[in-house]
């Protein structure tokens, strides 16, 4: 049997004038036999949150119960400004283990984000293959043991829209902190791509909507998407690594660390 892992979210109210402190409590997945575990939050402009997660099986908040046919599930919840769940839905189903990688295939570290219209932005990583709303997704084109990264979109009641994929043959992640989305709706994301540390391949493709990258190493991508989902632009980063990105203001904020003496173009 595995392991029961109760997740616990909590909520501080501060006041500022006194050193005051309440705290408030929901469980996510209740004893039943499963797991669950409460991954990231975001608050909207109206003071709503979600969050999204992994379970197993079955999950139950309050009156609210999800059920999956494979191990591994991913969920999402809404809850309303006074904190009372509003919905729980399943949003993505998977086998547990690769059985190429013998490694999770739904990563953990998703990316969510509320848009200013309560439209609901999801980074999720995975691989082999993943069912997002009842279809079911390859992460890659060539070979079965590289991750890729996935930017889902739902409505505010839970309706899923939209799939922005990353294909091809590169191995491609997206870290925390990695998704953000600006007062129009439009979708900014930081991508890792190319090829694993192995050298399996001399070089690979990075496709994304009809932008193709090309890469024999380990490289970023930064791309801007409008909330269709369809590429406004899309630019190579010289970048070691990418830690954050934000859209503050009609601003785009990134923060990594570039290669000794390199210039940033873009």
């Amino acid at each position: 049997m595995k392991p029961l892992l109760y997740s616990l979210f909590f909520m501080l109210c501060v006041n500022s004038t006194a050193q005051n402190y309440s705290w408030e409590g929901a469980s996510f997945g209740q004893p039943n036999n499963s797991w669950s575990e409460a991954y990231r939050m975001d608050i909207s402009n109206t003071d709503e949150k979600v969050v999204v997660g992994k379970f197993s099986g079955s999950m139950h908040i309050g009156n609210h119960s999800i059920y999956s046919n494979k191990p591994v599930g991913l969920f999402l919840a809404k809850y309303a400004a006074n904190d009372s769940l509003l919905w729980l839905k399943t949003i993505a189903e998977a086998e547990e283990i690769s059985d190429v990688t013998f490694t999770p295939i739904i990563g953990s570290i998703p990316n969510i984000k509320f848009d200013s219209f309560g439209a609901i932005y999801i980074g999720v990583l995975y691989i082999d293959s993943m069912l997002i709303d009842g279809l079911n997704y390859y992460a890659n084109d060539s070979i079965p043991s590289y991750y890729t990264a996935n930017v889902l979109k739902y409505t505010s009641d839970g309706t899923f829209v939209n799939n922005i994929r990353v294909r091809g043959s590169c191995y491609n992640s997206m870290g925390y902190d990695n998704l953000s989305v600006d007062a129009l709706g439009n979708i900014y994301s930081i991508v890792n791509f190319g090829n694993d540390v192995w050298g399996t391949t001399i070089s690979c493709n990075c496709i994304v909507n009809s932008d193709t990258l090309t890469s024999n190493n380990m490289n970023y991508f930064l791309a801007k998407f409008n909330h269709l989902g369809e590429t406004l632009w899309l630019e190579n980063l010289s970048i070691r690594s990418a830690k954050n990105l934000a859209y503050i203001e009609r601003a785009l904020y990134v923060s990594g660390i570039s290669p000794y003496a390199a210039d940033l173009n873009f």
